[in-house]
């Protein structure tokens, strides 16, 4: 053969060889920096910036930039020529030295490694360099390459599914005015699109490569003839070991199978291996069986009872306190929500709502599903007595917009809030934060419900449960009839306060949302609207007279004049048994809409007061006997008390329902006091017994 021919020939050989290997991409899967420096405290999370960089510093390890990156090579075979890491950087003004090194562990991600967790998460630094790179002065962008060929080989003979490697400075370099000369990486996340890879040349391995890998007869999730490592998760229990078969994709290459020997121990026990060979060579793929940790988890994500759900429920809490209606049912069934749906939970219902916590509580005990771990859910259950239920609506004003720092958030006594769960717990501020229509329930503040009930509980010595639903610049529009979305979403709250109790009466405050359109029709819709707002609420309570009381828009807005005088102050000429509070004296919050908390203390005592004389007074039955009532005489300006048998106390109401005057009066005693012109309602009490009054003064 002539020299001609023989170069012919060596060079077809490297044509030939060179035609079957190609070079590739594996792009990183893990990468992010480490920092501390002087203000940090070391759990900053850093994965998902778009630079990565490197300082070296010897004034502390907390100084330090170092870059962390891990790669899944389970795609990658041992028919490798050359593997190189590739790390792009911006323009190094200065000369730098970079040294690589190998993770010792691979199991870290890049939103959870840290500082502070580095050697937990990463392992011990490794300190021998694997490798280095220089990088040379350069006014331009550029990838930086470190020959990885051998440690990611010896990886892939020994099963690892990932490798890592940490990039540092190996001295300190500064630049030209003495700064520190960090080096800016390009991350994954960096819009450039460079980001850090492993580059390797792999041999034409086509005809060694599988068609399929089944387990137990089903196509392995996740199959691709490029991937050569795979880990499949059984059932914790499990103690058969799946069988693996596979299918060459050539018919000239052979495939032999060595199956796992053991579903626990060390991972080559657990895996089974395909091998695929031919005359060129063989090929491995790997199938590791893992088993599912033990179901261990026995927690309660929800609890209802009697078809309600148990507020404020977290799997975290153990302990709960519910107030139900005085006419609970022992026997309501208990349906509680498992974290995992595979666990079992048993119920004890109480066996006496009357006496020691223990006999009044609902005992959850839920078991996980391996049968070996218990954890007990119980919740007190407090039966209250018959509630006086009063309803709160409106809007804004009565939601509440003043700060109630003064008043606190202190449970008020013998006062109930109706919950989301729709149960009662103590009433503490704000009252209106459970409302079923509210826009921003962070909005919601002191509300005049609060000094209501506050007033008014102590007078009647009765247990209260409160209902405020309240709708920031809602219209009438929304609440006048049935299918319009507050009066429905209200209607609901209510027939469930009502299992407390009675309804005994209606606070509204609302309108200056509808204050321009109702001036401009001379308030003929609005009034309308509004009767039949009390009347639908009367009849789908089934309580035809059920009180009801507004309030007038604030004082001080001239605005709101008209509508004050033709609605509120009106409002017992179009709906039977109502009555109103005046807002004299009442100043507004810096946004000029909203009242300020002495206001809405004031508002809310106003209201009590109507309550108390049109709702409680005006509906006892029992009078102070004939004979034995004070004699009334009004003269000058002046009212005359005498009470001739039996001690008496007396309260004298003005128009609006405000308290103007109380005094005791002993038996056979002669009362004088000065008062103004106007009318009012004089309270007569015995004890037992009552008498109400009129009384005009000129």
């Amino acid at each position: 053969m002539n020299m001609k021919n023989i170069i012919l020939l060596i060079l077809s050989s490297i044509v030939t060889l060179l035609s079957a290997q190609t070079t590739q991409q594996l792009k990183v899967y893990d990468d992010c920096y480490l920092y501390k420096g002087t203000s940090g405290t070391g759990d900053e999370i850093r994965g998902l910036e778009p630079f990565l960089y490197t300082y070296h510093s010897t004034a502390g390890s907390q100084y330090r930039r170092e870059t962390f990156l891990r790669f899944d090579i389970s795609t990658l075979s041992t028919y490798l020529n050359s593997v190189k890491l590739r790390v792009y950087a911006d323009a190094l003004p200065e000369a730098h030295t970079f040294n690589l090194y190998p993770l010792s562990k691979t199991t870290w991600v890049e939103d959870d490694l840290t500082f502070n967790n580095k050697a937990t998460k990463a392992g011990a630094d490794i300190t021998t360099v694997f490798t280095t790179a220089a990088g040379p002065v350069t006014t331009s962008a550029q990838y930086y390459e470190f020959d990885v060929t051998s440690i990611v080989k010896d990886s892939i003979n020994k099963g690892a599914q990932f490798i890592g490697f940490r990039l540092r400075d190996a001295s300190v370099v500064k630049t030209a005015g003495g700064a520190a000369a960090i080096a800016n990486w390009h991350s994954k996340e960096n819009p450039s699109g460079n980001f850090p890879m492993l580059q390797y040349v792999e041999e034409d391995i086509s005809l060694l490569k599988l068609q399929s890998i089944n387990v137990d007869g089903n196509l392995l999730t996740g199959f691709n003839s490029s991937k050569y490592k795979y880990f499949v998760s059984l059932p914790w229990d499990a103690t058969i070991i799946p069988t693996v078969t596979a299918s060459a994709a050539d018919g000239g290459s052979t495939v032999s199978i060595t199956p796992a020997t053991s579903l626990s121990g060390i991972e080559s026990l657990r895996t089974s291996k395909v091998i695929v060979s031919n005359a060129t060579g063989t090929l491995t793929y790997s199938v590791v069986f893992q088993l599912n940790p033990p179901p261990t988890n026995c927690d309660i994500s929800a609890v209802n009872i009697g078809g309600k759900p148990v507020d404020k429920f977290s799997t975290a809490v153990t302990s709960y306190t519910i107030s139900v209606p005085y006419s609970w049912d022992i026997t309501s069934t208990v349906v509680a929500q498992t974290s995992d749906p595979n666990a079992t939970y048993n119920v004890v219902m109480p066996t006496n709502l009357t006496d020691t916590d223990s006999e009044k509580t609902i005992t959850i005990t839920c078991t996980s599903a391996n049968g070996q771990v218990t954890k007990q859910y119980s919740i007190l259950v407090n039966v209250l007595p018959k509630l006086d239920i009063i309803l709160a609506m409106g809007q804004s004003q009565m939601a509440g917009r003043a700060p109630y720092a003064n008043e606190g958030t202190a449970p008020i006594p013998n006062v109930y809030l109706l919950t989301p769960g729709l149960y009662m717990e103590p009433a503490t501020n704000p009252l209106n934060r459970y409302a079923n229509i509210t826009k921003d329930a962070t909005l919601d503040a002191l509300s005049p419900a609060y000094s209501f009930v506050k007033k008014l509980q102590p007078l009647i010595n009765r247990p209260i449960g409160i209902m405020v639903n309240a709708q920031g610049g809602s219209s009438i529009v929304s609440w006048y009839q049935p299918g319009k979305p507050n009066y429905d979403n209200s209607l609901l709250r209510i027939k469930e306060a009502m299992k407390y109790g009675d309804v005994k009466g209606i606070m509204w405050h609302q309108g200056s949302a509808d204050n321009s359109a109702a001036v401009a029709d001379n308030f003929v819709t609005y009034k309308s609207e509004f009767n039949a707002m009390v009347t639908n609420f009367r009849k789908d309570l089934g309580i035809p007279n059920l009180f009801f009381v507004c309030g007038e828009l604030s004082d001080g807005r001239p605005e709101f004049d008209a509508f004050n005088l033709n609605v509120i102050q009106a409002v017992q000429s179009y709906i039977p048994n109502s009555d109103y509070i005046m807002a004299t004296g009442t100043i507004l919050l810096s946004d000029g809409i909203h009242w300020d908390e002495p206001s809405v203390l004031m508002m809310g005592e106003r209201y009590a007061d109507k309550f108390k004389t049109d709702v409680y007074d005006a509906t006892s039955n029992v009078e102070l006997k004939e004979g034995s009532s004070p004699t009334i005489n009004v003269a000058n300006g002046n009212l005359r008390v005498d009470n001739i048998k039996i001690k008496t106390s007396l309260m004298v109401y003005d128009i609006v329902g405000k308290l103007a005057k109380q005094i005791e009066l002993n038996v056979n005693e002669t009362t004088y006091f000065s008062i103004s012109k106007g009318i009012y309602l004089l309270t007569f009490k015995d004890g037992y017994n009552t008498k109400v009054m009129k009384v005009i003064v000129q």
